[in-house]
């Protein structure tokens, strides 16, 4: 789950940095075409991140989805990370 959370926390950077982005897009094609960038830079952030794959990420992701213990581990992992304190 380290890993997870490694990963969980690079991809929200690149949501916080895309939303408002997205959000001022002129127009839906623009919206589109930024989303894909941000979907590309979050796939390439996960598959830079150690100790998981972004095959890996997707699974824990929806089984956390599924699974609220599972989410609650995650969370509190994340919360320890040095990097989640805000």
């Amino acid at each position: 789950l380290q890993s997870f959370a490694d990963a969980v926390l690079a991809v929200n950077a690149i949501v916080e940095q895309w939303r408002p982005q997205i959000q001022a897009a002129p127009n839906e094609s623009d919206a589109e075409q930024m989303a894909r960038q941000a979907n590309e830079e979050m796939r390439a952030a996960v598959a830079g991140t150690e100790g998981i794959t972004v095959e890996e990420y997707q699974e824990i992701a929806q089984a956390a989805q599924a699974d609220p213990q599972l989410m609650a581990r995650i969370d509190q992992v994340i919360q320890e990370r040095p990097s989640a304190a805000q």
